[in-house]
């Protein structure tokens, strides 16, 4: 059996995030460290990177036999260093392009939409400058009602 639609989405996501680099087009190479799910703290030596999770998805019904999900996608970009800040505001503009790309193309078909849910960033200052973005998006789909396999997005 495939995947579910939700898992095929969050697929896609981390597909077209991996664009991120310098050889694309790309400010940075964001692209080469990404994870999914990742709970653990981040070494220095492992930043910049992108930790991608789905912690929401809100459905509705319509017309009885069709259920409309709005999947939230909250992608951590961290960066270490000297300049921390300005490099964060450089990863958040890669990751928008690229969410951007992916968004024009329905995330192949998979999706009718996709939202922007803004960011936010904090940076400390411990034995190191650490800096951390929240950069969120709703993706919305629509399957058959009970059915998480199959898209019904016309």
């Amino acid at each position: 059996m495939a995947d579910s639609i939700r898992q095929q989405i969050i697929d896609e996501v981390i597909d077209q995030l991996e664009t991120i680099t310098i050889e694309n087009g790309y400010k940075t190479d964001a692209g080469k460290s990404i994870y999914e799910w990742r709970k653990f703290p981040v070494n220095k030596n492992e930043t910049p990177c992108l930790i991608v999770a789905d912690p929401e998805c809100e459905i509705t019904e319509e017309e009885g036999s069709i259920h409309d999900h709005r999947l939230t996608i909250e992608i951590g970009i961290i960066e270490s260093g000297a300049d921390t800040s300005g490099s964060l505001r450089e990863l958040i503009a890669d990751v928008c392009k690229a969410i951007g790309i992916g968004a024009r193309e329905n995330w192949n078909d998979l999706a009718y939409d996709t939202e922007p849910g803004g960011d936010s960033t904090d940076i400390e200052h411990r034995d190191r400058i650490y800096g951390d973005t929240s950069f969120k998006i709703i993706i919305c789909y629509r399957t058959p009602a009970w059915d998480p396999y199959e898209t019904s997005n016309a």
